[in-house]
């Protein structure tokens, strides 16, 4: 599916997604860089236990029009 969202010219924001189940799960996002306009950053944060939170940043231009996979998978099905 695809969704859009906009913010107002006042205010910053982000978005969560989740949550998410704790693994065999796997979608895909693809951003389209014409509806990017004033979006400098993009984090993408993982958590392994409910303490601890950890970030991946990405320029918008390193992540425009280039698919992005997200996964989750248990160690005994990866990590093998």
């Amino acid at each position: 599916g695809d969704f859009f969202w906009t913010w107002m010219d006042c205010c910053t924001d982000g978005m969560a997604i989740g949550p998410m189940p704790r693994s065999g799960f796997q979608f895909n996002i693809q951003i389209d860089p014409s509806r990017m306009e004033g979006i400098n950053e993009i984090k993408f944060g993982s958590s392994v236990d409910t303490e601890t939170l950890s970030w991946a940043d990405f320029t918008a231009d390193a992540l425009a029009g280039n698919p992005i996979q997200v996964s989750a998978y248990q160690c005994n099905d990866f990590c093998a």
